[in-house]
């Protein structure tokens, strides 16, 4: 993926506050390098397919939104073909998105919100069309049972945590470049190049440092149980694919309620445990994944959060920032003849 590309998604991935103050210049440049010309399905063709549609959909609209009336009308003729042809699951998410957006109440104003935004308003209204968004985040991971309560964790399981928290901790230390670009990797055991990686690379990586392969663990279930997962739905894959499945968070969220601890999401700071893994919903359909560490902050008293939302690895107040979707407390696979501790779901 292009590299400015790539770094616009990710300052999109970042800007939660719908306001996209660090990715509209890196818009403008973008549209310098790609030019009009057939935009939409050239960016539809280089993103790859697991960046969630939402955020392209969000890319779109600040292309819409930039003063440049060229490229907003070439993405604009591109979403009415789409919406019109059918066809594509994905490219008819991301244009039905980018048609609700502009239909929509205004949100913040962002520059060349003006009349330059006149044609591409009319192009979207000839279309006719009632759009009604689906909460994709949530409902294709399915219902999934409701946790209960667990019980303290043994002194052997203590441990293991608070060496995971240590490892999740000891990965702040390095630089890694926000990158959700696929890549084939090596199986088992294999990663990404360290200087890249998402948010759950991070989990990945800090399991890894305690002998324990979560791209190894998650593939074997999903052979062995792929219609469990989200996979099909979502990404539109018939079969397992061990470059990817277990750095996408809806996998790793089902993953953890077949074969992990479901405990309770709360709003109570000491309900969430050193090594606990939490997922987020961000908004847009953007799902992210971190663990709790066995720091706190000075400020709240609350546990720190080690994740990585855009910058790389950080170390940060941010467990109630966002709407919390899964908490989890995950041990490694079962040893032959273990009996599953409390909380662990059978398949």
């Amino acid at each position: 993926m292009n590299q400015t590309l790539a770094s616009t998604i990710a300052a999109i991935c970042r800007e939660r506050d719908e306001r996209f103050k660090d990715s509209l210049p890196l818009i403008h440049q973008l549209l310098a390098e790609y030019g009009e010309h057939d935009l939409a399905n050239r960016l539809f063709m280089e993103i790859p397919r697991d960046v969630p549609f939402e955020v392209v959909a969000d890319l779109f609209d600040l292309i819409l939104h930039s003063g440049n009336e060229n490229c907003s009308e070439a993405i604009a003729r591109s979403i009415r073909s789409w919406l019109r042809q059918g066809g594509d699951t994905r490219r008819m998410s991301i244009a039905l998105r980018t048609a609700e957006k502009q239909g929509s109440v205004e949100g913040p104003i962002r520059p060349g919100r003006h009349h330059r935004l006149s044609n591409v308003r009319r192009l979207f209204k000839a279309l006719g069309l009632s759009v009604i968004l689906m909460g994709l985040s949530s409902s294709l991971i399915g219902a999934q049972p409701r946790p209960t309560a667990q019980p303290r964790p043994t002194a052997q399981q203590q441990s293991f945590l608070q060496k995971l928290s240590a490892a999740a901790i000891e990965r702040t230390h390095h630089q890694v470049r926000y990158d959700p670009g696929y890549q084939a990797i090596a199986y088992p055991g294999g990663d990404v190049p360290p200087e890249a990686g998402v948010c759950t690379d991070e989990v990945i990586r800090a399991y890894r440092a305690l002998g324990i392969d979560l791209q190894k663990e998650v593939h074997e279930d999903m052979a062995a149980n792929f219609s469990a997962y989200p996979s099909k739905t979502i990404w539109r894959l018939e079969h397992p694919d061990s470059n990817i499945d277990h750095r996408r968070v809806p996998n790793l969220m089902v993953f953890f309620h077949r074969k992990g601890e479901v405990l309770p999401i709360t709003n109570r700071a000491a309900e969430y445990q050193p090594g606990d893994l939490v997922t987020w919903n961000l908004g847009h359909g953007l799902t992210h994944i971190g663990m709790v560490v066995d720091q706190r902050a000075e400020l709240t008293g609350r546990p720190m959060i080690v994740h990585n939302i855009g910058e790389g690895p950080k170390m940060e107040d941010v467990l109630f920032d966002w709407k919390i979707t899964g908490h989890y407390r995950y041990f490694g696979p079962e040893k032959p003849g273990e009996a599953a501790p409390p909380g662990r779901r059978t398949p």
